[in-house]
Order: structure tokens, then C-alpha cells, then sequence
């Protein structure tokens, strides 16, 4: 029975659980670079949990370090204010199949025949992709020796990508 007891506790705490992560916007992590900057890292660290927000001093690091490289920029831009407005994340997750400009050609076809009434399904989705990539340049596609294949998942991510996003828009407009 002691010996229950004192495992009992031991049983509440999950190993390897990990933590809430904390949100901050891209203007936070540049005010937090900049005073980081003029004070030092650590000490911003200090004055950040004194304010009751815990931030890493590594994830402080990675921000000066984004903040340092902005600056430089700027500097080459000729611009006289040297202050960074806002530190973007980087970009996640997988490189998109046709690449930026033609996936957003894909989408704007693909809406144009939604606003016609048409039915859009993934065949449809799949000849839309394949048209474009033709019409930009036929070698690109598996078919004529290229390294783009249009399957069946590319063109229910791409459906997948537009719902997401017009679902996402809006719930922005319910909000406003």
C-alpha cells in the first residue's frame, strides 16, 4: 500500500508533455529584439519574465539575429530610420508543387468557374493544373520528361488550400 501511494503521484506528471507555446506578433518580436539590442539578451529575458512573459534567450537570439539582418537592409536601402517594424516568421511546411505564381494562377481560374456556377471537382482541378503548366512550358511535366506530376492529391490540396482560406477570410469578416 506505501508503495501505491508513492506512485500514485509520480502517475499525474506525463514525461514529455510539452508546454503552451507562446503566441507573440511579428511587431512584439521586433520590440523585443530591439531592447534586447540596447540591453543585452539576457537581461531582456529577466525584464520579460518580470512583465510575467517567459521567452527563451535563444528564441531572443534568433530575433536579434532577424532584427540585425533587417537593419542591414535597411542600411543598404538608404534608408534613415534604422527601426525594425516587425520580424516575419519564416514560411512553413512543404515548397507548393507549381510554385508560387502558378499555384495562384491555378486558384484564380479555379474561382473564376466557381463564380460561373461551374462544378469544380479534383479531374477538373487536375486539368486545370496540367493546362497551365502547358501553357508556361510543356517540359515541366512528368510526361514529356519534366519532374511536375498533377495527381490526384495536388489537386485536392490545392481544393483543400482554397476552402481553408476562404473559410479563414470568413470568419475574419464574422469577427469584424
Amino acid at each position: 500500500m506505501a508503495a501505491n501511494k508513492e506512485i500514485e503521484p509520480l502517475d499525474e506528471k506525463q514525461p514529455g508533455t510539452r508546454g503552451t507555446y507562446l503566441k507573440l506578433t511579428e511587431k512584439q518580436k521586433a520590440d523585443i529584439a530591439a531592447y534586447a539590442v540596447e540591453n543585452e539578451g539576457t537581461s531582456a529575458v529577466r525584464h520579460l519574465k518580470k512583465l510575467g512573459i517567459s521567452v527563451n534567450e535563444s528564441s531572443v537570439r534568433t530575433w536579434v539575429g532577424k532584427y540585425k539582418d533587417q537593419q542591414k537592409k535597411l542600411l543598404k536601402a538608404g534608408e534613415t530610420d534604422l527601426r525594425v517594424k516587425a520580424i516575419p516568421s519564416a514560411k512553413r511546411g512543404r515548397p507548393l508543387l507549381l510554385g508560387n505564381d502558378l499555384d495562384a494562377q491555378a486558384k484564380e481560374y479555379i474561382r473564376a468557374l466557381r463564380d460561373k456556377h461551374s462544378v469544380v471537382t479534383v479531374p477538373v482541378t487536375m486539368a486545370v493544373g496540367t493546362a497551365i503548366i502547358e501553357s508556361r512550358n510543356r517540359m515541366f511535366l512528368s510526361k514529356n520528361g519534366g519532374s511536375i506530376e498533377i495527381t490526384k492529391a495536388w489537386a485536392r490540396s490545392l481544393l483543400y488550400r482554397m476552402i481553408s482560406l476562404s473559410e479563414e477570410v470568413d470568419r475574419h469578416a464574422k469577427l469584424l
